[in-house]
């Protein structure tokens, strides 16, 4: 499946099967719990925590955002901040009650929030209340996809389809030649891009300054 809705409505309706996933910006809980459901996300972890370094030079700590399912992608996202000089502070957001108490406590623990995913945080309602308590701090939020930044979000990763797909088309031969074994790791990150799609309004606001190789895609 490709992307975020046909990864979860496929989830819901084939409950025996293995699905393999493309280019996803984020998953329900569900999805990411299972054991059945493996693939590749949108974004590069590594590129994305350049990107954040290119953008805002002077920031120390990232803030994450997210539900228990997402916890084993902090493991990977810890060691490519060390990697440039960034601590991740992160909070586990377990109940509904707990997103504005979590989103203020981040926020003001952090340079740049990174909602990572999960499906208490990414609902609209909590979404928005998130965003908008980050813009009254003006502090930057990285999103999963293109929706989110036209909703308030600063910018997110764009994938190189093509690359994508012959990341997903490896993915998929090395596992019919191992008898369709499901791999060890089975959430993976796209190839680097540099290119992300960003908020125009809010890049203005922010005074963010663009680096020259850096490709961007502005969102009205």
């Amino acid at each position: 499946t490709i992307g975020d809705r046909a990864s979860e409505f496929i989830t819901g309706e084939l409950d025996q099967s293995n699905i393999f996933f493309v280019g996803a910006g984020h998953l329900s809980d569900s999805a990411m719990s299972s054991s059945r459901i493996f693939g590749i996300m949108q974004y590069s972890q590594s590129e994305t925590v350049q990107v954040i370094r290119k953008l805002f030079p002077r920031s120390t700590h990232i803030g994450v955002m997210h539900t228990a399912a997402y916890s084993k992608l902090l493991t990977t996202l810890r060691k490519e901040a060390s990697a440039f000089d960034f601590t991740v502070v992160d909070n586990v957001v377990r109940a509904n009650k707990d997103v504005g108490p979590a989103a203020r406590e981040i926020l003001d623990q952090s340079d740049v929030l990174w909602m990572m995913g999960g499906d208490m945080i990414m609902n609209d309602l909590a979404l928005n209340h998130t965003l908008t308590q980050a813009l009254v701090r003006l502090r930057p939020v990285v999103v999963p996809s293109v929706r989110e930044v036209r909703q308030g979000g600063l910018f997110c990763m764009m994938p190189d389809y093509a690359k994508l797909g012959e990341q997903a088309a490896n993915t998929i031969k090395s596992m019919i030649t191992d008898s369709l074994k499901v791999p060890e790791r089975r959430i993976g990150f796209c190839v680097p891009t540099s290119m992300i799609a960003m908020n125009k309004r809010l890049a203005g606001k922010m005074n963010v300054e663009i680096p020259e190789h850096m490709k961007v895609i502005w969102i009205d």
